[in-house]
């Protein structure tokens, strides 16, 4: 499993060479490098920039990703590079629909509308857009170049495994990205290759407001959520032996069970007819679980 140690140390050393972090406009500025991480089960994509003058912009965008019951379904895990970007994919149907339609263009999306949540058939946009990506596997060891990350009509799967393993992303994120990534380049091969790190954090520590995240193993990982809360906190300079462990068993207890009944419900209505597959924000927290800290320390 990669674990949030590189992520971390990153952040350590921006921190301490006084970089600052900041979403002010950059345009005028040259930039030195990007680098991005996406943590899976959090359904999560950090990009870094680091401009000429030092100051580095973080972009955050939500994401959706590979369904799991597979591993041909899942998004590969492992580090890589962004090379690419695309305006105007087309998609074309798989295996699962009739045998006339396999291998033809979609020309339709029958979808959701965001504000009333009634289904829409709507024509697929000319203007699609993609990011192509290499990811050198820490599963299986191989090299996977057929993973893209593409805009998709169907909103409501961001923030869910739902996809064939290429990372989901919603049209008005999209678009923020692909400004992002190498903006000298409209289309075709990147100027500089961006390097990604996939990885698969289930635990998530948030010191400043003494604050767990739980997120729920869609993999199905050999995952002990117990281990992992207490190396995080470890890791944040904790005295674990003030944690009370019992309780703490408890409470991964009660997520587990949490995260089995989000993932049932999630992936029977991804198996529905298109207009019954509606997936509502209040269903994708559950695949997420927050608890605080409450000793001092």
């Amino acid at each position: 499993m990669i674990r949030r140690t590189f992520y971390c140390l990153f952040i350590f050393f921006l921190t301490h060479l006084g970089i600052l972090l900041h979403e002010a406009s950059c345009s005028q500025r040259r930039i030195l490098q990007q680098l991005a991480y996406l943590n899976i089960p959090a359904y999560s994509l950090n990009v870094y920039t680091q401009y000429d003058d030092e100051r580095w912009e973080r972009l955050s965008i939500p994401v959706g990703v590979g369904q799991g019951s597979q591993r041909s379904y899942q998004t590969p895990t492992g580090r890589g590079e962004l090379y690419a970007k695309a305006t105007g994919v087309t998609f074309t149907y798989g295996p699962q629909n009739p045998k006339e339609l396999v291998g033809k263009t979609i020309t339709h999306s029958n979808t959701f509308d965001k504000a009333t949540f009634k289904p829409v058939r709507i024509e697929m946009p000319k203007d699609m857009k993609s990011i192509f990506m290499k990811v050198n596997s820490d599963i299986d060891a191989q090299f996977y170049k057929r993973f893209i990350l593409h805009e998709t009509t169907d909103w409501y799967t961001v923030g869910v495994p739902a996809s064939k393993g290429c990372i989901r992303i919603d049209r008005e994120d999209m678009q923020r990205l692909y400004s992002a990534i190498d903006p000298s380049v409209q289309e075709g091969t990147l100027s500089n290759v961006i390097p990604i790190t996939i990885y698969y954090d289930v635990v998530e520590y948030y010191p400043e407001q003494k604050m767990v995240v739980l997120h729920a193993n869609i993999y199905n990982r050999e995952v002990d959520y117990v281990h992992e809360i207490l190396h995080d906190l470890k890791e944040a300079g904790i005295d674990t032996q003030l944690i009370n462990i019992p309780a703490l068993v408890t409470i991964v207890n009660q997520a587990k069970a949490q995260f089995a009944e989000a993932i049932h419900t999630i992936q029977a209505r991804l198996h529905n007819a298109p207009f019954d597959r509606l997936i509502r924000d209040h269903e994708k927290r559950l695949l997420h679980f927050t608890f605080y800290l409450k000793f001092q320390y």
